[in-house]
C-alpha cells in the first residue's frame, strides 16, 4: 500500500473538518426545525424543578432540546447515530416520567413520539 504525502493527509483533514461543518449546520438547522414547532415546546428547556419536584430524582440524564444546541456548538456530535441517541433520550425522558393517567401527561407522551 502506498503511503500518503503530507499534503494529502492535510488535504483530507481539510475536507474531513469542512463536512463536519456542513453536518453541524444541518444538525442546527434541524434542531431549530423541532425548536420552532409548537408541539415540542416541553422540551425546549430544561425541566423546571418546582413545576416537576421528582424530576430530577426519577430521570438520571435529563437533556433537552436546548441543551443539545449547546452540544453542537460544542462539536459533541459526530454521527447522525449519536444525535438521534439524544433526541431518543428526550423522549425516553418523557415517556419514563410522564403517566399515562392524566390527558396533559399524556399529550406530552404523544408529542414526545412525535421527536423521533
Amino acid at each position: 500500500t502506498r503511503r500518503m504525502s503530507e499534503a494529502e493527509i492535510k488535504q483530507l483533514e481539510q475536507t474531513y473538518e469542512q463536512k463536519l461543518r456542513q453536518f453541524r449546520i444541518f444538525l442546527r438547522d434541524t434542531l431549530s426545525r423541532l425548536i420552532r414547532d409548537r408541539r415540542f415546546n416541553a422540551f425546549h428547556l430544561p425541566v423546571d424543578a418546582e413545576d416537576a419536584e421528582d424530576y430530577y430524582s426519577v430521570i438520571t440524564s435529563p437533556l433537552c432540546l436546548s441543551d443539545m444546541m449547546a452540544k453542537i456548538d460544542q462539536k459533541a456530535y459526530n454521527t447522525k447515530a449519536e444525535f438521534l441517541a439524544d433526541i431518543a433520550l428526550i423522549r425516553d425522558n418523557a415517556l419514563e416520567y410522564n403517566p399515562v393517567t392524566k390527558m396533559e401527561d399524556k399529550i406530552i407522551r404523544h408529542n414526545a413520539i412525535g421527536l423521533m
